[in-house]
């Protein structure tokens, strides 16, 4: 028998967040949960200490917990910090925490998550290191059956909509933990879940602004190569949650 995980509502929409000002705009819009990160472009990382204390008062908040990119094999100093950053989260008040930890061999590491899990006072969610797994369905059942409440997954595939085979079975062994994320967007909403009878959902819904302050060296790059602009913002659009949550209705 898989456990039940936290009460949800029969719909919630999670967006990511990146800054306060993304919090807020969520917020505006009508998320019921923001998934607090840093470096969206290298696929999220854990969040500043002080993003994640000024916004989990705010508003619900799931805490991303990954300490560097490339990867999800994590060695023991790793895993260190992420009890540390758990904690932290915590202490601010946060919904819930996000982290994923697999084996050189790219299955999930049951030993380091339960131990990851057991430090954790909060909820833990199981993120789309998932769908890096050979059966991100059976990983599904062992990650529930080992302490996590939600599993943030796209079904093993690039987009939602194409794992959408993998996340109806899911949903099919425990409809309340399957967080459906990767590509959704306000037009394919509606019909993802009419395909797979899913309805609490993850995304972006971010718009792309100019910050001119670099305008005057346009050839600076301060990331590493095939980084955005330097004057390329990516920002959370209330309308676009907004519309989003229409899709859902």
């Amino acid at each position: 028998m898989l456990p039940v995980p936290f009460p949800n509502p029969l719909m919630t929409l999670e967006v990511i967040a990146q800054s306060v000002y993304d919090a807020h705009q969520a917020r505006l819009g009508g998320a019921d949960r923001v998934e607090l990160v840093s470096a969206i472009f290298l696929g999220g990382l854990t969040p500043s200490h002080g993003l994640v204390d000024e916004v989990c008062p705010l508003l619900p908040s799931a805490v991303m917990i990954r300490p560097r990119p490339g990867g999800f094999d994590y060695g023991e100093a790793e895993i260190g910090s992420m009890i540390r950053d758990i904690k932290f989260a915590a202490d601010c008040g946060a919904e819930s925490v996000v982290f994923g930890v697999l084996t050189p061999s790219g299955e999930l590491d049951l030993d380091r998550c339960r131990r990851l899990i057991e430090s954790s006072p909060l909820p833990c969610v199981l993120h789309r290191a998932v769908d890096a797994t050979t059966d991100p369905v059976r990983s599904f059942e062992s990650a529930l059956e080992i302490g996590f409440t939600r599993v943030l997954s796209s079904g093993g595939a690039s987009t939602a909509w194409e794992g959408r085979a993998n996340l109806t079975k899911m949903g099919a062994l425990q409809p309340n933990a399957v967080l459906a994320g990767g590509g959704l967007r306000p037009h394919t909403i509606r019909e993802f879940m009419a395909a797979t009878g899913i309805s609490h959902l993850h995304g972006t819904a971010f718009e792309t602004v100019t910050d001119t302050s670099t305008q005057g060296a346009p050839h600076l790059r301060y990331g590493s190569e095939g980084s955005p602009p330097e004057s390329e913002v990516k920002r959370v659009s209330a309308g676009v949650v907004r519309a989003m949550r229409a899709a859902m209705s």
